[in-house]
Formats: structure tokens, sequence, C-alpha cells
């Protein structure tokens, strides 16, 4: 029995649930084939999930398994297994879950060094060459929807409407004009009329929850009536009736029936104007810990806030060391997703988290050999992706040549024209394909100067270290700020995130250094 592993992939979770090609019907039909045809199913591949992106353009952010990546875990593993001879076959249950775009050239370069045969439930037996074909034919096709898609969207434009799905809260769409919708549009007319009024973001959100107003969108479903929705409500122009477009290097405007006259419109915007300037703002405050703090709870990110006044019978009155503090993002404004409502002393904080690196750098056996693991993983890593690059801009190489020949065979009229025209037509696509892939693949090389930068930091830092640490601990008071900043660049460099539990008094540090640290003593209940 010949050893088979058998692809699966959905592109969204909503297609993993109940799809006509969700992964239970995908996998009944994949092992109903191998059945029949005697095959020994070594290994299930599903990408079925969101994931942390390691390629292109959204690197770090989760995204979802789609044909176009080339960073699909499950996808990734079972190219290693051909590589490592475990498949002499893979089974799916349509071409194009293998991959689309530069989704597929993995596999092909996979198949390049280790052939194998590939089956599936729709089409049978693909040979790597129309699996190639089949996606440059893919993605002419797209490309002609695309165009088509176009030119229909141009036509409404200068007929001045709207095409299909340009959605705005208030309005309903009806053959591509705006219609009222007086049910959101009392809403809306309610929102401008409060704030002109005075009233704040926060306690408008809190009336609009309160009245049951119905909010249309992904947002309403996790957090509705945030106060940026409410924000972008007040400053959009489109609610006195008229929209500008730029579409295809032109502009279009469109008219229809205003929500709100042009001289609301301009009142608040002044009102907005006017918020925006907070004189408590102007100068900044230094803070250690900016963007490595992360709620345990919500996930998100801590965010430096401080107090540069007291209030005494009525006056308000400067400090002279202004009051500094971190709090979760999620909590201050939106409570009810986060319980960790109360600031927590920058001070308190920092100091901590600075002794927790100190005592740890004052190992520098293990930081060196922290740094070492760090540098063989970054230079491993640009090792791949220059190996993938240069693959790919070799294919680039070989599809001109393929493309000279073609030309030199349609002058000697060895190939009809039509024949011709569907060739280079083909070689486009791809040609625009592999193009797209080299820049993504050169993009995602590690630079060279993040290994230089950890090399020079552990040789210079580790003379005479205890010293500098010492003096790092308790600088002088007249060299305190260039310290502070010389921490930072520490922290920067060993540590990449820090994750804080308010509830627990723990601290998890991550990166080159890790270390959990507990708070002996509890962090203060008041905000000042």
């Amino acid at each position: 029995m010949e050893p088979r592993g058998i692809y699966i992939r959905v592109s969204t979770s909503e297609q993993a649930a109940d799809d006509k090609i969700s992964v239970p019907n995908q996998l009944k039909d994949c092992k109903a084939l191998c059945e029949r045809k005697g095959y020994q199913v070594v290994d299930n591949y599903i990408d079925d999930k969101d994931y942390v992106a390691t390629h292109g353009g959204s690197k770090g952010k989760m995204v979802s398994p789609s044909s176009k990546r080339r960073d699909r875990p499950e996808y990734l593993r079972m190219i290693e297994d051909i590589k490592a001879g475990k498949l002499k076959g893979l089974v799916g249950w349509k071409w194009d879950r293998f991959g689309a775009g530069g989704g597929i050239y993995p596999l092909m370069d996979a198949l390049e060094e280790t052939p194998i045969t590939i089956e599936t439930v729709c089409e049978g037996e693909i040979s790597p060459l129309m699996l190639s074909m089949l996606t440059s034919f893919r993605a002419q096709v797209l490309r002609d929807m695309h165009d088509r898609l176009s030119m229909s969207i141009k036509a409404k434009l200068e007929n001045g409407e709207f095409w299909s799905g340009n959605r705005l809260y208030g309005y309903d769409m009806v053959d591509g004009n705006r219609i009222i919708n007086e049910e959101e549009a009392k809403w809306v007319r309610l929102i401008f009329e409060l704030y002109t009024d005075g009233v704040g973001v926060r306690e408008i959100r809190k009336r609009l929850i309160t009245g049951k107003a119905e909010q249309k969108g992904h947002s309403s479903t996790k957090r509705p009536w945030g106060e940026g929705v409410i924000r972008a409500i007040l400053k959009n122009p489109a609610y006195t009736g008229r929209a500008t477009i730029e579409w295809d290097g032109q502009t279009y405007e469109i008219t229809y029936p205003a929500i709100i006259d042009k001289r609301t419109f301009e009142e608040t915007q002044r009102i907005l104007a006017k918020n925006r300037t907070w004189p408590n703002r102007n100068t900044k405050m230094f803070y250690l810990l900016s963007g490595l703090l992360r709620c345990a709870h919500c996930g998100n990110i801590w965010h430096s806030t401080g107090k540069r006044y007291r209030y005494r019978k009525g006056k308000r009155i400067k400090r002279k060391t202004p009051l500094r503090y971190y709090r979760c993002w999620t909590a201050a404004h939106y409570p009810e997703d986060c319980p960790h409502k109360t600031p927590v002393r920058a001070e308190i904080l920092e100091e901590r988290v600075w002794r927790a690196v100190s005592e740890a750098l004052r190992n520098p056996d293990m930081i060196w050999a922290q740094v070492q693991h760090r540098i063989e993983k970054l230079r491993e890593n640009r090792a791949e992706r220059t190996k993938e690059a240069e693959k790919l801009k070799g294919k680039l190489t070989d599809l001109q040549e393929e493309r000279k020949w073609l030309i030199l065979q349609a002058r000697k009229g060895t190939i009809t024209q039509a024949d011709f025209e569907v060739q280079i037509a083909l070689m486009d696509t791809e040609q625009a394909e592999l193009e797209m892939a080299y820049r993504e693949a050169a993009q995602d090389i590690p630079d060279e100067i993040a290994v230089e930068k950890l090399e020079r930091f552990v040789e210079q830092f580790f003379q005479d270290y205890n010293e500098k640490l010492d003096r790092l601990d308790h600088p002088p008071e007249d060299e305190w700020e260039e310290a502070m900043e010389k921490r930072k660049e520490v922290l920067g460099i060993v540590v990449d995130e820090i994750i804080i539990d308010p509830v627990t008094y723990g601290l998890k540090i991550v990166g080159i250094i890790k270390k959990i640290e507990q708070f002996k003593t509890k962090w203060p209940r008041r905000f000042c």
C-alpha cells in the first residue's frame, strides 16, 4: 500500500463550520478515494484555523489560510514530509485546495526535488505541469473578472449611482441609490445633536446603548457603539447628502437625500477641532515600558497616561512632579470587556521590571547563550528566505527565456496566432505572480543589522557589565535622563513583551530574558 497524505483547507472558519466544502466533507471524500485506490493514509494535513503569519505584508498578524498564503502551518508540515520521503502522493478534494497564485510555489518547489503523484476527488490525477497551468489560468480568469467589475463600477459612478455593498449607517441602498433609513437616521441626528449640545462621546455611547439603538456591521457583535464608530459618524461629510468617490484616477460626486444640514456638520467639525487641543499633552513624559506591556486578561496593550495638574478649591494647580501611570487600553475605553480598570504607578512598574532585567543581566553566560540562540535563528531564517527569493528569481529568468522561445516559434510560424496569444497571456499572469512573490520574499529576509545589533550589544555591554549595571541601577541625579534612555535601549534588545496581571500581581517577561516576577506588595488602588 502506497503512503499518501490528505490535504484539507478552508479559507474561513465559516467554511470549516458548515460550508459545502467543509473539513468533514472534504475529509470523507478524500478517505473514500484512498480506500478505493488501496492507499495507506499516513497523515491528514488540515488548515482550517486562523494563524499568525510568518510571511508577507501581514507578518506577525492573524490571517486565514487563504489559497494564496505560502505560510499555512499544515501546508508547510506536509511539504517537509514530502521532502523527507514520508509520502508517495497527495490527495485533496479539489486542486485549488493546495494553493493558488504565490501560495502554490512552495509545493511546486518540493515536487521538483521529490516528485510524487497528486490526485483530487474532483479532477482525478493532476501532473505538476497541469497544476501550474490551472493556477495561471485561474489567475487570468480572476483578472478578467476584476476588469469587467471595474468597468461596471465606473459606469454606475458616471450615472451618479453607487455600486452594490457601499453601505452607510442611516441609509439603505436601493438600485444603486442611497435612501434614508428613518430608524437609523434618527440615531445619526441624535448623535450630532447631542455632540453640538456639549455631550461627550462616552456619554453619547451610553445613551445609544440605553436607547437600544441598533448598530449594523461587524463591530456591533463584540463591542456595541465603540467611541471610534461615533467619531467616524461625526466626521463623515456624507451625511450632508454629497459623496465624493475616487475611482481609477477620476473623481465622481454623487448627491442623495441629506440626514443633517451643512451648517450642523460645520459646527460639529468646529467643536471636534476645539476638543482636540489638550494642553496637558503638549509636553511629553518619559515612559520606560511604552509598547512592551500587554494585558494578561484581554491581550491588549497597556498605554501610558499622566496627571500634570491637581485641583484645590476649584483651582487648577500644576504639580512639581507629574504623576505617571500605565493602564489597560481596553479597560480604560470599554470597562465591560476587561476587569483591570485600576491604573498602576509607572515608577513602581518600571523599577520592578528593571530590577528583574538587571538581575538577569548579571548572569552573562545565560544571556550570551540566549543571544547566540537568537542570532542563529535570525541567520537560519535569513538563509532560508534568501534561498526562497533566489529560487523565485531563477524562475523569472527561466520564464523570460521561455517567452523568447515562444516569440521565435511564432515568427517561424510553427504555432498559430491563437495559441501564441493564449500562451503569452498565461506567461504574463505567471510573471506577475512570480514578481509579487519575489518582492514579498525579498521583504521577508531579516535585516543583517538585527544580528549586528545583538552582537554589538553583547560585546559592549559585558565589558565591565557590573559597573555599568550599578550605574544604571542607581544613576546620579544629573545623569538620570541619560540612564533612563540607556535602560530603554537595553530593554528594547532583551525584552520582546511583558505580560501584566494586576489580579495576581504578576509580570511575565518574554524575550532574550525570560522571567516571571511576583509583586510582594499590592499596587496602589487609586488613580492618584
